[in-house]
């Protein structure tokens, strides 16, 4: 799902210079490391303004790859409206909730509510672009899940398009 705050979606656009980028549910990184290949396709840099994850595994690689300027392991205690904002907002939230791998629980469980948790951070700092990823099962089995972030984003503001994406067509096994 890709969306843009109608009031600010000038703010990615090659004359800035610098894009910021804040991640909630980190992962291994793929989101900043996705926007910054966009960014250099751009002729822009992107910086990894904050990473939240709660996974020893995840900070050490988000220190090494990308050097976040802030780093949250929790996203449930952590004040969002001390944070800084940024450009693009991506987040998921814990797939195994939602992915055939997992317990597939969806939001019915703890772990599957995380994924309304970045609505707040939205709500507060408005990012130019949001970017939510999670497994295909958001948008079939958990379709209510979908049509909740959809629904709020709108309210916010923002210009929402979504479509479920193979990663094998983008040569990436998972």
């Amino acid at each position: 799902m890709v969306t843009t705050d109608k009031a600010h979606s000038s703010l990615i656009r090659p004359r800035t210079r610098v894009i910021k980028v804040g991640c909630d549910f980190g992962g291994v990184g793929t989101p900043y490391i996705s926007a910054a290949k966009i960014a250099t396709r751009l002729g822009i840099h992107a910086e990894s303004t904050f990473v939240c994850d709660n996974a020893p595994c995840c900070k050490k690689l988000a220190d090494h790859c990308h050097k976040p300027k802030a780093f949250y392991k929790n996203i449930v205690t952590r004040d969002d409206t001390a944070m800084e904002t940024v450009d693009l907002y991506t987040f998921t939230a814990p797939c195994t909730s939602y992915s055939p791998a997992g317990d597939s629980e969806g939001d019915a469980c703890d772990a599957g509510q995380l994924i309304y948790k970045p609505l707040n951070y939205i709500k507060i700092w408005k990012p130019a672009a949001v970017l939510c990823e999670n497994s295909s099962r958001l948008a079939t089995q958990f379709k209510h899940v979908l049509d909740t972030l959809v629904r709020e984003l709108i309210a916010s503001g923002y210009y929402v398009e979504w479509q479920v994406l193979d990663t094998w067509d983008f040569g990436i096994p998972q």
